[in-house]
């Protein structure tokens, strides 16, 4: 057992003090934010607001006055043209912005309008002329019905529903749900645990590899076990994962708190008095308050989490088992990528077969899938938050556990032998004859 600890302690010391982890698990968050954050500043603050002059050529004369009387934040000022449109062809100097024409009534012809311009344009202009005169068109539309207060009858009759979800929990009670909620808090732990479980269970293949590749394996394994060697492995690089998930847990929760008191002055973990201070800080009306964070005051947080930490525990172990097994029997990085590549594809079929769920969490595909080792808990993460019966989810974890050691065992008698094996590349024919030593 002392031996153990040594290796554990050395794997993740040696990993956990590296630059490049310390700089990737801190940046990382700020990374996602920027990325959504300052695109967005910049389109704001950099967003070009130089006049843009558009000629209309109205040969009807209708339409003119409404693009003249209109505004945008793109700067469009539209101006009657005063020549021919071949006057304006032959100038690629021109100091406008593009020509518009309208050649009938669009009332009858909505195809009578052209946009020519020197350059290519963006769908800003289109779209803003669209948007002011449809509503004329409309109108004119309208009033051939020769029907008084058609307009405003028509008007009165668009009807826009604000639905909200309530469940009904076993005991009579209530709580507020929300389907796109759900799915998204299980898309991002869906993410994050084939993200994670892929990078790390890659990590202990790759250690192995080049421990056995430098030879460095045979002076450990003169002194340690090769299961003990494993089992260390596999331990300390789970730690660093779960490390570098508490570090951006730990961001999220820190960025949440810095949010609140820069922009509500106080901070509160209460759903409830988080919607009131959000209310008095003028950022949203009390009911646009209420219909956004109503989903977060009933959401099993709590389930979901464990269910979290626990599938990564399991698919983690499994997978890294499985690595360090074809890590140690192959003295190449390019050899043994080849081998675990069906077992990405198991990953990658997992996860976009959870997504197809989405729509029927308890469909034949999303219940069956909760029960299949390796990719099961995939299917179970995007479930969870529709409550499914705890005796589904007690089920898939028992499952996970069993194929978990079932793994390990498998992987530790590969491990055995393989990793002192040189010269020649297993088959999967020698693979399973290995496992079959006692």
């Amino acid at each position: 057992m002392e031996k153990f600890w040594i290796v554990f302690l050395k794997e993740y010391l040696q990993r956990v003090k590296k630059p490049s982890f310390i700089i990737l698990t801190i940046l990382t968050p700020l990374i996602f934010l920027a990325v959504i954050l300052v695109p967005m500043i910049m389109g704001s603050t950099m967003a070009d607001t130089s006049d843009k002059t558009v000629v209309v050529l109205d040969s009807t004369g209708k339409y003119l006055p409404f693009l003249t009387a209109s505004s945008s934040k793109e700067n469009f000022k539209f101006v009657p043209g005063n020549e021919d449109l071949s006057a304006y062809r032959s100038d690629a100097e021109s100091p406008y912005y593009a020509f518009v024409t309208i050649t009938d009534d669009l009332s009858e012809n909505p195809k009578a309008i052209t946009i020519f311009s020197h350059a290519s344009l963006p769908p800003a202009l289109e779209e803003h002329i669209s948007s002011v005169l449809k509503d004329e068109i409309r109108d004119e539309r309208l009033a051939k019905y020769d029907l008084p207060n058609l307009r405003q009858i028509l008007d009165d009759s668009k009807v826009t529903l604000d639905i909200s979800s309530v469940q009904w929990s076993k005991d009579g009670g209530e709580k507020n749900v929300s389907g796109y909620f759900g799915m998204i808090v299980g898309q991002i732990f869906n993410v994050l645990l084939m993200l994670f479980v892929t990078i790390y269970g890659a990590m202990v293949m790759n250690s192995v590899v080049e421990e056995k590749k430098s030879r460095i394996v045979e002076i450990i394994a003169s002194s340690v076990r090769p299961t003990t060697l494993m089992s260390a492995k596999i331990l300390a690089i789970g730690l660093l994962g779960i490390t570098q998930l508490f570090i951006w847990a730990a961001v999220v929760v820190l960025g949440f708190v810095i949010v609140q008191s820069v922009y509500l002055s106080t901070v509160t973990f209460d759903v409830a008095e988080l919607q009131r201070n959000i209310s008095a800080a003028g950022a949203m009306s009390p009911e646009n308050a209420m219909s956004f964070l109503a989903p977060l005051a009933d959401f099993d947080f709590g389930t979901i989490i464990f269910s979290f930490v626990f599938y990564f525990i399991c698919c983690y172990v499994s997978f890294a088992a499985i690595y360090a097994a074809v890590g140690s029997a192959f003295e190449n990085p390019e050899d043994a990528n080849q081998i675990t590549l069906p077992f990405s594809m198991i990953e990658l079929f997992a996860f976009y077969g959870a997504i197809y769920s989405f729509q029927n969490p308890n469909g034949p595909l999303a219940f069956w899938g909760s029960f299949v080792p390796l990719f099961g808990p995939m299917f179970m993460l995007i479930r969870i938050p529709f409550d499914p019966p705890y005796w589904q989810i007690l089920l898939s974890y028992a499952i996970n556990v069993a194929f978990m050691v079932l793994f390990v065992w498998m992987a530790a008698k590969v491990f055995r032998v393989g990793l002192l094996m040189y010269g020649k590349k297993p088959s999967f024919k020698e693979l399973i004859k290995w496992m079959r030593f006692s």
